[in-house]
């Protein structure tokens, strides 16, 4: 979550806890939010109710998977993740991250007292280290698809299950742009709406980015600002908004 701590340094405690309100809700409205719509016309509706999207925030940090990675739940996470990078960068939470395939280990507890309840979290992972590493490897507010999952979401959905999200601009290839000065080409999630895209022609942007932050710290935020508004453009240029449902955050 970009600039998180910066956001919070300065506020009071009543101001920080109307910021995690808001980026509360923007998460918990996202995540389980469903699309209901047709693989193809031979088949059902998918059963969305059935697909299990799970989430940690921790600090500056939140933790989204899936319960497994059959199509029907590759789907519906990576529309998912597109919302929630879309919600939470109107909201002021611009995030970068990184979707990785792997086994991840999550084990919870709750252990009683006398009074209550002592409360244990464990979540770990090769996946989850790969993808952590990853994301700290980009300049911009998006999310890149790493090279070992594109390759097991195309071995797992057929062709048409991936047009709905190839096909439909969801997943697009991008030269994203490292913190290095490089660019990687790599799918990366296409989170830009009609509303973005019209933010992006009244060269709003920055604003968006900079929501409850401080205005000294514009110059540090900058490259990431940047390279965010050329994604942007890309998509506008190409004309490849996509149809969101967007849930707007709260704005304090």
């Amino acid at each position: 979550m970009l600039g998180f701590k910066n956001k919070l340094e300065t506020k009071s405690e009543e101001q920080q806890s109307q910021i995690l309100n808001s980026l509360f809700g923007c998460i918990s409205f996202s995540i389980p939010q469903t699309l209901m719509f047709q693989a193809d016309s031979n088949q059902g509706l998918i059963d969305l109710e059935s697909i299990n999207t799970n989430s940690i925030l921790i600090s500056d940090s939140l933790i989204v998977w899936t319960n497994d990675c059959n199509c029907k739940s590759i789907i519906e996470f990576t529309y998912r993740i597109q919302r929630l990078i879309r919600n939470a960068f109107i909201a002021g939470f611009p995030l970068r991250g990184t979707i990785e395939y792997g086994s991840i280990y999550h084990e919870e507890r709750n252990i009683p007292t006398k009074t209550s309840y002592n409360h244990f979290n464990l979540i770990g992972g090769n996946a989850l280290m790969n993808a952590y590493k990853s994301e700290q490897e980009f300049q911009w507010a998006g999310c890149i698809i790493t090279q070992n999952c594109t390759k097991q979401i195309l071995s797992i959905l057929d062709i048409n299950d991936q047009s709905l999200i190839f096909k439909n601009k969801v997943l697009i290839k991008y030269d994203a742009p490292k913190k290095n000065g490089e660019t990687e080409n790599l799918y990366v999630i296409n989170w830009v709406d009609f509303i973005l895209a019209d933010y992006c022609r009244k060269n709003k942007i920055t604003e968006l980015f900079m929501q409850y932050c401080k205005p000294e710290s514009l110059h540090l935020a900058k490259p990431k600002i940047d390279n965010t508004q050329k994604f942007l453009n890309y998509i506008v240029k190409n004309n490849w908004g996509n149809k969101i449902i967007g849930v707007q955050g709260k704005r304090q």
